[in-house]
């Protein structure tokens, strides 16, 4: 669905043609229809009341994944890491790989990282930090400095802006 967004200052709306999931539509209105603060001249557009602007075009994001350790070179590069956007997206990667660029709806998006299933046993992989390019981190759970005693995945929420390349590294140690 398309929502026209309301932007600008008080007094020079300009609208914005935003397509969107139903979960994105959420951000805009609540489950009445009614718009959410901030959002009180949004609308979803239909053929009798189009929104007539120039539709916001996609956000790209790549996810990588590097090393923490003392000494990177060591990593096992078979190892298998497993992920999963907040849009749908799944996919593997192993140690100083990313992927190719993903179309994503511009604004928020969570990037989940699974936990290693043999944490927190010697020689099992956890996250311990994240950096974010090109996009505003919103908040971050689940990364640790020292071998942690829980299991937990990873998991990153961030912005993303559109026609931007946003790429978000995770790094991992034994």
């Amino acid at each position: 669905m398309t929502v026209c967004h309301a932007a600008g200052r008080a007094g020079t709306i300009k609208y914005v043609a935003i397509d969107v999931s139903a979960h994105g539509a959420n951000e805009h209105f609540r489950d009445n229809g009614t718009p959410r603060a901030g959002h009180e001249l949004d609308f979803i557009a239909t053929k009798e009341r189009p929104c007539n602007a120039e539709p916001v075009r996609k956000a790209e994001l790549r996810v990588c994944k590097l090393s923490s350790g003392i000494n990177p070179d060591n990593a096992n590069r078979d190892a298998k890491f497993h992920f999963r956007t907040s849009d749908g997206h799944e996919f593997t990667l192993h140690f100083f790989e990313c992927t190719n660029p993903i179309e994503v709806d511009p604004g928020e998006i969570t990037v989940t990282e699974a936990h290693d299933p043999n944490a927190p046993n010697a020689f099992s992989y956890y996250a311990t930090s994240v950096v974010v390019t090109n996009g505003v981190l919103r908040s971050s759970a689940g990364f640790s400095g020292p071998r942690p005693k829980t299991v937990k995945d990873a998991i990153v929420s961030l912005i993303t802006t559109s026609r931007q390349l946003t790429t978000v590294t995770f790094y991992n140690r034994n």
